[in-house]
C-alpha cells in the first residue's frame, strides 16, 4: 500500500509540473519566458502607443526593405553599372505602353518585340525612367537596317525629343557606330567609327558625370569620346532615316 501511495503522489507532482510549463505557451500574451504579466508590462515600452498590429508592422518592414534596396543600388535608384531591364516589349501586340512618350505612333509591339512601323527622318521615344548624371542605356537590334542613318539609344536632358539630347547607335549606311549631340538647336558629331553590327547585337552607351561617353557592342568597347557634361536624363530609343524593317528588343537603362 505504501508503494502505491508514493507512486500516486509522484504522478500528481509530475502532472503539476507539466501544467506549469505549458501555461506560458498558451497565454494570450504569447512568448515562452518571463511570464504573461511581465510581457504585458513590457509591451507599451517596446511598441510606441501600447499596441501592436501585425499588418502595420509587416507593411513597415516591407517599406524599410524597399528603401534599403533603393539606397544600395546607388544614385537614388540609378544603376549605371548594372542597368535594369525597363521594357522587354512582352505586352500584347499593339501600341506602346504609357511609360513611353515621343513618336510613339511610329512604333508598335509585335510578337514580343518593338517594331518600327512608320518610316520617318527622325523617330525618337523617351522612357519615363529618370537616370542620374552617370547613366547607361542599351537596346538589342534584332533586325538591322543596312541603309539606316542611325538606330540605337539616346539620353534626353529635357522632354524635347528633337534636341537637348545625345543619340548613339548603328549606322547601316556607314556600317559603323555614330554618336551625335544636339544642344540649343545645334547638332555636332562626336564619333563615326567603322564597326559591323549584326541581327541580335546589343548597342550600349555609358555616360559619366564628367561627360565621357563609352559605346559598346555586345559588351565590347567600340570607343570613348568626350561629349561634355550632361545632366541626369531620360533614356530612350532613337532612329534616324530608318525604314520599317527595324526590330528592337530588351531596352535597359540605369
Amino acid at each position: 500500500m505504501s508503494r502505491a501511495w508514493l507512486l500516486g503522489i509522484g504522478l500528481a507532482f509530475a502532472a503539476c509540473l507539466n501544467i506549469e510549463e505549458a501555461e506560458p505557451r498558451t497565454e494570450a500574451g504569447g512568448g515562452t519566458g518571463g511570464g504573461g504579466a511581465a510581457q504585458s508590462d513590457a509591451g507599451p515600452d517596446v511598441v510606441s502607443g501600447g499596441s501592436w498590429n501585425a499588418d502595420s508592422s509587416l507593411e513597415a518592414a516591407v517599406e524599410a526593405a524597399s528603401d534599403a534596396a533603393v539606397d544600395t543600388s546607388g544614385g537614388g535608384g540609378c544603376s549605371p553599372d548594372n542597368p535594369l531591364l525597363l521594357d522587354d516589349f512582352g505586352s500584347p501586340d499593339g501600341p506602346l505602353g504609357s511609360a513611353w512618350t515621343g513618336d510613339v505612333g511610329s512604333f508598335a509591339v509585335q510578337g514580343g518585340q518593338l517594331r518600327h512601323t512608320k518610316a520617318g527622318l527622325d523617330d525618337r521615344i523617351l522612357n519615363s525612367k529618370k537616370l542620374c548624371a552617370k547613366q547607361t542605356a542599351s537596346v538589342r537590334l534584332m533586325k538591322v537596317d543596312p541603309s539606316s542613318g542611325l538606330v540605337g539609344v539616346m539620353f534626353a536632358a529635357t522632354s524635347n525629343k528633337d534636341c537637348n539630347l545625345i543619340q548613339v547607335g548603328h549606322s547601316g549606311a556607314q556600317n559603323g557606330i555614330s554618336v551625335a549631340k544636339c544642344w540649343n538647336g545645334k547638332w555636332s558629331t562626336h564619333m563615326s567609327t567603322p564597326w559591323p553590327v549584326f541581327d541580335g547585337d546589343r548597342i550600349e552607351a555609358r555616360l559619366t558625370e564628367a561627360g565621357l561617353l563609352t559605346v559598346l557592342v555586345n559588351a565590347e568597347v567600340v570607343g570613348s569620346v568626350n561629349v561634355g557634361t550632361f545632366p541626369p536624363s531620360q533614356p530612350g530609343i532613337a532612329l534616324f532615316a530608318a525604314g520599317t524593317g527595324v526590330v528592337l528588343d530588351d531596352f535597359k537603362g540605369g
